[in-house]
């Protein structure tokens, strides 16, 4: 097999370089169609890494490490992420990355690091709590409708990074040749892609307690994400603005369930990479210098709080502070006074507002610093126009200094400074704080609208189970998924019938079966195998409901150590026999689970996700 898929890769590459292809084939499998001949591809964007689109010499170079890393055959398939196929991922990564070090720029490898990061972070932004019937979240699903105007344009440029073509996306052609072949879903590969960037680029640190030092961050990572194939329609306009702090709140706090903290870290993912006004209107950097575009670390905090920002609207042709506010604007920045190497910085809206109060009208400038040799707001003015000494003074007053957002916002600015760490040298490469905080909200994002017991730690190997009998009958509603400390041994056996007496509770209270489906909360998922009756579970258990062995579960998987055991659902190409057993509630014809969801999620998981 391995042989025969070599043959078809370098035969595809080859007619790919003799044809001089440039743009990709329509999205096959890829989470929503791209519709062919679709007006916007052209003249607006242009798919694949654009540093690659005409360079012969360095399409050939990246598909040859593409054809390395793919002839290393994976030693585990069938739908179970192991711990030898997370760190492949990483090397497989490291050695693109590697290898584009050599065709293109500092600015186009931030690009391809910051574009799998966006990836994954709009696969799992679109998660809305408040939508019990179409929660999404991360679930290999893009709406590719990005041209202008349409619903998927907050999308436009992750084409250049998820694309058909072999040659311009390699990380898509790793995808297809290696890793979705054996199983693996598009949702759990991005987010095991975006977490190999994140460790590749990360620094060294030292934990906040000042214990433990580590070489780089190495995120957390559990894999069952379930992908959906069409998300058309409803996933982009979830997805925040840049017009502010009100599209940040609406995303992570409101829909998603985060905190300000979680969403300041999360945004500190803009230090890699760079905006381009082709696809969001918004062009330049986060950071300095093209080379910190490839770092992750603290810098978009400080940039935030030590460079004098002014507003720039990309259709204002003014270089000086008008008296016409722009926070309205569809496109809307930042940028700080200095002549940029022309290169332009920027901030937007939403990164801007963490930290001060924007919203409250009118134009201002994050930083006025007066000093004894030198007016403050000769920060605050393009060095374009050559203001004389005179020009400066007479602006002396005339250049509000935005306020803080401690008073509107107080746990964002509070983030803020805390990531920062403070600008001066002695708190350079101070890291803990930022990285320990984007650790646990980037869990937290990348896991929403899946219960615990859903996404599973990497295994050492994958080992199929054997096949259940039974068939649920009725699924109940869901419940906290936590497992009680203390319990009776031994699922009633034979007759179906409840526990006849007392156990106890998470709390170690003594409870009864009545007890369980009680007020308005419903215990199924911890207590159905003490009380299946109760619960109307007597021919088996659900997926995340506390078991004891296999026998137990309608997916004859009972995972976990004892005492903490649970149900676990079949991921993608698992055997099965109906599709009860599968994660994605879909045993196919040739007696496998189906890895794409449809529409309307498994009973287990719409609920679940509803209440997160």
């Amino acid at each position: 097999n391995q042989t025969k898929f070599k043959m078809k890769f370098s035969h595809w590459a080859y007619l790919a370089i003799s044809a001089g292809i440039t743009s990709a084939c329509p999205f096959a499998n890829s989470g929503g169609e791209m519709p062919q001949n679709h007006p916007e591809i052209e003249p607006r964007r242009r798919l694949g890494l654009r540093s690659l689109r005409g360079n012969l010499a360095g399409q050939e170079k990246v598909a040859s490490t593409v054809r390395e890393r793919v002839e290393r055959s994976l030693q585990d398939g069938g739908g179970c992420f192991t711990k030898t196929t997370y760190e492949e991922i990483i090397e497989d990564i490291r050695e693109i990355f590697n290898t584009l070090s050599d065709v293109v720029t500092d600015r186009e490898r931030g690009h391809f690091f910051g574009g799998i990061v966006r990836l994954a972070a709009h696969d799992f932004m679109d998660y809305d709590k408040n939508d019990r019937d179409f929660p999404q979240g991360p679930d290999g699903c893009i709406d590719w409708n990005t041209g202008a105007g349409e619903t998927g344009a907050d999308n436009a440029g992750l084409e250049t990074i998820w694309c058909d073509d072999p040659l311009l996306c390699p990380l898509k052609t790793l995808y297809d040749s290696k890793y979705g072949n054996n199983g693996i879903g598009r949702a759990d590969f991005w987010v095991a892609a975006a977490n190999a960037v994140i460790k590749l680029s990360s620094l060294e640190w030292t934990d906040t307690a000042r214990v433990n030092t580590y070489p780089n961050l190495d995120l957390p990572f559990r894999y069952g994400r379930v992908d959906l194939d069409n998300c058309d329609n409803i996933s982009a306009i979830r997805l925040p603005g840049a017009q502010g702090c009100g599209q940040v709140e609406k995303t992570f706090i409101n829909q998603m369930g985060l905190t300000w903290t979680d969403a300041v870290a999360l945004l500190g993912a803009h230090v890699l990479g760079y905006g381009h006004s082709q696809f969001s209107g918004h062009d330049g950097m986060w950071v300095d210098e093209e080379p910190e575009t490839i770092i992750f670390n603290k810098r978009y905090y400080e940039e935030i709080l030590r460079r004098a920002w002014r507003l720039r609207d990309p259709e204002d042709t003014e270089p000086i502070l008008d008296l016409t506010p722009h926070l309205n604007a569809a496109k809307q920045d930042w940028t700080w006074a200095g002549p940029n190497g022309g290169n332009p910085r920027f901030m937007l809206n939403a990164d801007i507002c963490l930290a001060f109060d924007i919203e409250a009208g009118g134009n201002c400038c994050t930083r006025i610093r007066d000093q004894a040799d030198e007016l403050g707001e000769a920060f605050c003015v393009d060095p374009r126009l050559n203001l004389t000494p005179t020009d400066i003074a007479a602006l002396d007053g005339t250049i509000r200094e935005c306020p803080s957002s401690a008073t509107v916002r107080p746990r964002a600015r509070e983030a803020v400074d805390n990531f920062a760490v403070g600008t001066g040298r002695g708190n350079a490469d101070v890291n803990g704080p930022f990285y320990e905080a984007f650790s646990a909200a980037w869990q937290r994002a990348t896991e929403r609208g899946y219960s615990e017991g859903q996404l599973h730690d990497l295994a050492n190997t994958c080992d199929v189970t054997t096949q259940p009998t039974a068939n649920p009958t009725v699924s109940p509603t869901d419940a906290p998924t936590s497992t009680p400390t203390v319990s009776p041994t031994g699922r009633p056996t034979g007759e179906c019938e409840d526990f006849n007496g007392t156990f106890k509770d998470n709390n170690d209270r003594d409870r009864q079966c009545s007890w369980v489906i009680s007020g308005d909360r419903n215990r199924c998922r911890e207590f159905a195998y003490l009380c299946p009756v109760t619960c109307d579970q007597c021919q088996c258990l659900l997926t995340n409901h506390v078991c004891e062995t296999d026998d137990d579960c309608c997916s004859a998987q009972c995972i976990g150590e004892v005492g903490n055991k649970k149900c676990e659902c079949r991921g993608k190409n698992q055997l099965c026999t109906h599709s009860d057993q599968c994660c994605s509630g879909e045993c196919r014809s040739d007696g496998t689970c189906s890895g794409n969801r449809n529409r309307h999620r498994t009973h287990q998981h719409t609920t679940a996700a509803a209440e997160m």
